[in-house]
């Protein structure tokens, strides 16, 4: 019998070892490996004596920051061009991805924060007055003219040739509506940040989208976000969790995680009188840290078994993506610098 209990429990540990060894789960599985992978992303420029610039001088607060709201933690496909067609997930399949992802990595970034001296607040912790759930029901993230959303993706038709190439395939091509969606647990909506690419015949993402700087910096969004938001909330600043998922391949149902970013904004330090409006690099939000993961190759969470049918999604390793982040940014709120 106690033969039998060995043999069950052994073989049991090993399906369960099997089904965690996603390529997800090889590349985060070391916490170590996946800090190295998380590179600071939000611009340069620290704010000067007047308050001018885009990124906070931690040593500049009037006080550390101590309490943050999380403010959104949304998945995002924005299509995948392969073979001729344009891919993305369903609405149900991102709605149970990003549930999944969200119940692995949500308890480890709060509880990272926390280790650091700072609470992340959820949405039934900040959104405790009907003034601030209608203030957050309608609100809508400020951009610059320059930065519009865009809610489909559009991608010509395209085939590998007999050297292995894509080429053009005739004049068609395919339109897919972006998804965007949160947990269904979380209360949160998506908000927009600045737009994802799409995955061209695997190229892979830029490995940093925040850290453009000078003019083409988004003001009204370091405002909107890191002044109004965080005012209106009584926090310290807000954080926005945002990962991007994509179908590598056209024949079968696999998924994996192309990106995985975080950012912080809360207010200026220095206000001035009149605002926003004052000088060219003035606003009266800033970025207060960013972190973005991109990987070289696409990060499977849902796979597939021998006979080519989807298993269940495995997120496992995930925690270790949103234990890297509340690290990096709680490290830069504390020294001001990108370590």
């Amino acid at each position: 019998m106690k033969k039998l209990f060995f043999l069950v429990v052994f073989f049991t540990a090993a399906y369960n070892s099997s089904k965690a060894q996603t390529p997800l789960f090889k590349v985060l599985a070391d916490l170590e490996e996946v800090e190295k992978k998380t590179s600071y992303d939000f611009p340069k420029e620290k704010i000067g004596d007047n308050g001018g610039g885009y990124s906070l001088d931690p040593s500049m607060l009037a006080k550390p920051v101590q309490k943050i709201a999380l403010v959104t933690f949304f998945l995002e496909d924005p299509g995948t061009a392969l073979n001729g067609s344009l891919w993305r997930a369903t609405d149900e399949l991102g709605q149970k991805f990003i549930d999944g992802f969200y119940n692995q990595g949500i308890d480890p970034l709060v509880q990272k924060f926390k280790a650091e001296g700072i609470d992340l607040l959820l949405p039934n912790q900040y959104l405790d007055s009907p003034e601030k759930k209608e203030f957050y029901k309608n609100y809508i993230v400020e951009h610059t003219s320059l930065k519009k959303e865009k809610t489909e993706t559009t991608a010509k038709h395209k085939t590998k040739n007999a050297d292995n190439e894509f080429v053009a395939f005739g004049n068609k091509s395919s339109t897919v509506e972006r998804l965007k969606v949160t947990a269904t647990t979380s209360e949160m909506k998506p908000l927009f940040l600045i737009n994802e690419d799409v995955n061209i015949n695997g190229v892979d993402a830029p490995p940093l989208m925040m850290t453009s700087s000078g003019i083409l910096t988004d003001k009204k969004m370091m405002t909107s976000l890191g002044f109004d938001m965080a005012q209106k909330l009584e926090v310290d600043a807000v954080l926005c969790i945002w990962i991007v998922s994509m179908k590598p391949s056209g024949s079968y149902e696999l998924y994996g995680l192309q990106a995985i970013n975080g950012y912080l904004f809360g207010p200026n330090p220095i206000q001035r009188e009149d605002g926003d409006d004052n000088g060219l690099t003035y606003a009266r939000g800033l970025f207060y840290g960013g972190t973005r993961a991109t990987f070289k190759e696409v990060l499977i969470f849902q796979s597939m078994d021998k006979k080519k049918k989807p298993e269940e999604p495995n997120y496992t390793g995930f925690e270790n993506a949103m234990t890297a982040m509340a690290g990096k940014l709680s490290a830069y709120l504390k020294t001001g610098k990108r370590k």
